[in-house]
This record gives structure tokens, sequence and C-alpha cells, in this order.
């Protein structure tokens, strides 16, 4: 009950005080480990094969921007 008194309070108010510990140098007891400081090396994409790609450019049809549309067109 001194809970929601103490939330009825802090509404009232319009903010809210938090008690926080003091700063400490201990590490957290569930604290992550601590990363490596260099990072772990970056696997490269493999080679893709182009040989079977046709030679002429792909046909695209052009689409008009939005502002170019005629209303009521989708």
């Amino acid at each position: 009950m001194a809970q929601g008194a103490a939330i009825r309070e802090v509404v009232a108010r319009g903010s809210l005080l938090l008690d926080l510990p003091a700063d400490t140098d201990e590490p957290e007891a569930d604290a992550p480990p601590a990363i490596a400081a260099s990072p772990a090396p970056r696997m490269l994409p493999a080679p893709v094969d182009l040989s079977d790609l046709p030679d002429a450019p792909l046909e695209v049809e052009p689409v008009p921007m939005v502002s170019q549309r005629e209303p009521g067109e989708d």
C-alpha cells in the first residue's frame, strides 16, 4: 500500500526522483564479459559465377515517380 501512495505522489507532482546507489568501481555480478578489443575476422562472400548470365542487359520497364502519376492510378 505504501508503494501505491508513493506512485500517486509522483504522479501528482509530475516528476520522478530515483534513489540511486552510489557509483562503485566494482563490476556487476550479472554483467556480460568484456568484448575483446580486436574484432573477429570478417568472412568474405563466396565468389559469384557470372558466366551463366546473358550478355545483353536486362529489359526493365520504367516506373513513373509518384508525382508523375495520374490521380487514381495505382
